[in-house]
């Protein structure tokens, strides 16, 4: 059995490591779509109402053909987005149905799990830090569960996330 203290240890090096990974990872994203496209990208985010749903979707998958593009889109819509805005995740779950590409909803569910598997490792008490990832929380309910798909253990154990608050 291996010692706790060395986990903990191992752990306490590897964050660091994973946020520094995250940022390369994010710098790369951001220079493979070009600022014209992130613009327009955005501009059609933040029109998304119910209203328009399936008009902004059409737009937004014309930009989506560079696989790059999926998963600079992924990041955005879970960090920025589903993460900062519990009010309109529920336009942001229709704009996944809406472009109804399969590489996307695995992009954004796996997005997901590692931004929150990101916050869970990095906890504050912040209160901030709480509602996001409640709200992170209720998306990954929404892109799985809500669709009949399962939450991977791979990417988020929920028993062992359970196991370690109750302790604590």
């Amino acid at each position: 059995m291996t010692d706790p203290a060395i986990i903990q240890k191992k752990i306490e090096t590897i964050v660091p490591q994973v946020a520094e990974e995250n940022e390369q990872i994010e710098d790369t994203l951001e220079k493979l779509v070009s600022e014209e496209i992130r613009n327009k990208i955005t501009f059609h985010l933040n029109q998304i109402s119910q209203n328009n749903i399936s008009e902004k979707s059409v737009e937004i998958s014309n930009y989506l053909g560079n696989h790059g593009f999926i998963r600079w889109f992924s990041r955005v819509l879970v960090q920025r987005r589903a993460a900062l805005e519990n009010s309109m995740q529920l336009n942001y779950v229709n704009l996944l149905k809406a472009i109804n590409q399969r590489n996307l909803y695995s992009h954004v569910t796996k997005e997901s799990y590692l931004f929150l598997r990101h916050l869970l490792n990095n906890q504050n008490e912040k209160q901030n830090d709480k509602n996001v990832m409640k709200n992170i929380g209720t998306f990954i309910g929404q892109i799985t569960l809500a669709r009949n798909k399962p939450i991977i253990i791979k990417y988020l154990n929920v028993k062992n996330l359970l196991t370690d608050a109750f302790k604590h």
